[in-house]
């Protein structure tokens, strides 16, 4: 079987991924995810051990050095047409869901520890420009007062976004 070429060999091309927290406590899992549309990259559902199941989420997930959060980037519709990704912050020991005001064409979780959280953000021209430089740097968990919080991700519908007002920013 031969390997698969850049960039279907990369994190937001997945079509499924696994991780376990730090501290071994939660697993994450996509178990099966779709290219979005052809040649794009995927999206499916996020599910962890204790009970979060969260639509809509690219298998570039990440978690945080203290197992406290997870990073995933979720799709969602920016003003009903373009198809672009939110940042999604999962408090676990709270069992709460941050969502970004920003969204991007496509974002990469690549480092979130001493409690920041280092993003690779696309190009302003869509996915098949280079990544931005430099990479974007939260502070968590201050940034997520920025956030908006899914009410009722644990255990309770999820596919529902977050307010017209979210969608501004790029």
């Amino acid at each position: 079987m031969q390997a698969e070429l850049y960039p279907y060999n990369t994190p937001p091309w997945l079509r499924s991924h696994a991780a376990t927290s730090p501290d071994g406590a939660v697993a994450a899992v996509i178990t099966e995810a779709f290219e979005h549309s052809m040649s794009n990259p995927t999206v499916g559902t996020l599910r962890t051990s204790d009970g979060l199941e969260l639509t809509k989420c690219n298998p570039a997930f990440l978690w945080s050095d203290d197992s406290r959060y997870l990073a995933v980037p979720r799709w969602c519709r920016r003003f009903g047409l373009f198809l672009r990704q939110r940042l999604a912050v999962v408090d676990v020991a709270a069992r709460v869901v941050y969502v970004s005001r920003f969204t991007h064409w496509l974002m990469l979780p690549t480092r979130f520890a001493g409690g920041e959280l280092e993003v690779r953000v696309s190009s302003r021209f869509g996915i098949s420009g280079p990544w931005r430089e430099p990479p974007l740097v939260l502070a968590v968990p201050a940034a997520l007062d920025a956030f908006i919080q899914m009410v009722g991700a644990y255990g309770c519908r999820t596919d529902a976004e977050p307010g017209a007002a979210a969608d501004g920013g790029a």
